[in-house]
Parts: C-alpha cells; sequence; structure tokens
C-alpha cells in the first residue's frame, strides 16, 4: 500500500503523465495514416487495419496483462510499458511496409493495456476522492494527444510524416525515466470468482443506464417509422437514420477510445 496521501497522488500524476506521453505517436498517428498512407507502403483498406489492430490485440490481452502485473508488480511493469512505447513510436518512423507498422500496432496494443490498468490501480488505492484522482489523471493523460496533434501538424510539413514519429520518440522516452520514480505499490489481488454481490446502485450508474435507456429509444424513435414507409426509399431512409443514431450517440459518448 502506499505509505501517504502525497504517494497516492504523486502515482495518479506520474503515471497518467507517462501514459500521456505514450500516446504522442498513437494520437498523431490517426491524423497522419489516412493522408499519407503510401508513404507507410499501405492501401487505404489497410490503413483502417492498421488504426483497429491495438484494439483487438486488447480484446484478448487484458487478462494476460493483469497475470503479469500481479506477477512482477505495477511499477516494473510500468517500466516496461514505457520502454514499449518508445520503441512502438519510434518503429513508426521507420515502417516502409505492413508487417512493421503491424508489429508496431500489437506493441502498442499491449503497452496501452498495460498503461491503463497501472493508472487504474495507482487511482484506486484509496477510497478517498478516487473520482477526483481518476478526473485527474484523465486531464493529464489527453494533453500529450492534443500537444500531438497541434504541434506535430505544423512539424510534418518541415520534418516529414515519417520522421516525425522518430522525434516524437525522444519525449516518449522520458516516460522511462518517470516510471522509474514512481512509488512502489502492491500488485493486482485477484478476487474470487465464487462471491457474487449486489450492491444498491449510485447516482453514476443511475445516470449511465438513463443514457443507455435514451439511446434506445432514440433508435426506435429513429428507425420505427421507416417501416411504414415507401417500400423503395426504406432502404436510404435506414441508412440515413442509422447515421443519425451514430452522431446522436456521439453526443453521449464524446471521445476515442
Amino acid at each position: 500500500m502506499l505509505q501517504n496521501n502525497d504517494e497516492s497522488w504523486s502515482g495518479i500524476i506520474g503515471s497518467s503523465t507517462i501514459l500521456s506521453l505514450a500516446l504522442l505517436g498513437d494520437a498523431l498517428l490517426y491524423a497522419v495514416l489516412p493522408v499519407y498512407a503510401q508513404e507507410f507502403g499501405l492501401t487505404l483498406p489497410m490503413v483502417g487495419v492498421m488504426l483497429s489492430a491495438n484494439r483487438f490485440v486488447r480484446v484478448f490481452a487484458y487478462g494476460l496483462i493483469a497475470n503479469n502485473i500481479r506477477r512482477f508488480g505495477i511499477k516494473k511493469m510500468c517500466v516496461i510499458a514505457a520502454a514499449l512505447a518508445t520503441i512502438s513510436t519510434t518503429v513508426y518512423g521507420f515502417a516502409s511496409e505492413p508487417t512493421l507498422l503491424l508489429f508496431a500496432r500489437i506493441l502498442w496494443g499491449v503497452t496501452y493495456g498495460i498503461l491503463v490498468l497501472i493508472t487504474l490501480s495507482y487511482a484506486t488505492e484509496y477510497k478517498s476522492r478516487v473520482g477526483t484522482r481518476v478526473g485527474i489523471g484523465q486531464a493529464i493523460q489527453r494533453i500529450g494527444p492534443i500537444m500531438a496533434l497541434v504541434c506535430g501538424a505544423w512539424l510534418i510539413s518541415i520534418v516529414g510524416p515519417k520522421t516525425i514519429f522518430i522525434l516524437l520518440g525522444i519525449p516518449t522516452a522520458l516516460s522511462i525515466l518517470i516510471a522509474l520514480k514512481l512509488p512502489k505499490l502492491d500488485p493486482l489481488v485477484s478476487r474470487s470468482k465464487n462471491k457474487v454481490s449486489f450492491t444498491r446502485p449510485k447516482a453514476i450508474d443511475l445516470l449511465y443506464f438513463a443514457q443507455g435507456y435514451g439511446i434506445m429509444v432514440r433508435r426506435n424513435d429513429r428507425l420505427g417509422p421507416i417501416d411504414h414507409a415507401n417500400p423503395r426509399h426504406q432502404k436510404r431512409i435506414r441508412r440515413n437514420a442509422r447515421l443519425k443514431i451514430k452522431v446522436d450517440c456521439l453526443g453521449h459518448f464524446n471521445g476515442r477510445a
């Protein structure tokens, strides 16, 4: 356990700063890859594969990541993740074929999974003011992507779409030094799978339920009248309605996963 409240704050601020630096390359890649696909030896369909590969990896890797955090410890895994983030960001700059870029994206998927679990571990170590620490952590984590998109787009016109990632590897490498200074934290404790408990929902739980229910009602409101429309126009109307639903959903859950 952390020894005092100061260490709890240094843990969440430090781990969130690491994740913020690690996100530099990933955030800029979403803007660069569709525009400069040929520079990376990709077709447009392959761009979609590359940008989504890290998400598919996390679906299957979170269990293994959690086990390794329990085995090696949170601080040590954070150092490893910071090093992997530096490698993946730098590899973007050297990738001239799909295989190398796919390797970097898979590496990033594992890295992001590690850092997400670690930041949550530091944020929830103490019961008091958990929401405040999570909120501050989320704010810090978004600084890196914002700076990458604002400054990176300008630097691309000077150094090129591939060299920029090599340069971003330098600030990303600073995350390794920060990881070495993190306070020690007990490994994740596995909970018994046999215990099932039902707790009274809190206000935030009811809010999310209401949002989800509202989206479903809005979906039925948009799609219901289509059944009574002219059969020749149903396909076009349904497509436009679904697009509107997606826009509405983005209004509820604004942000990139």
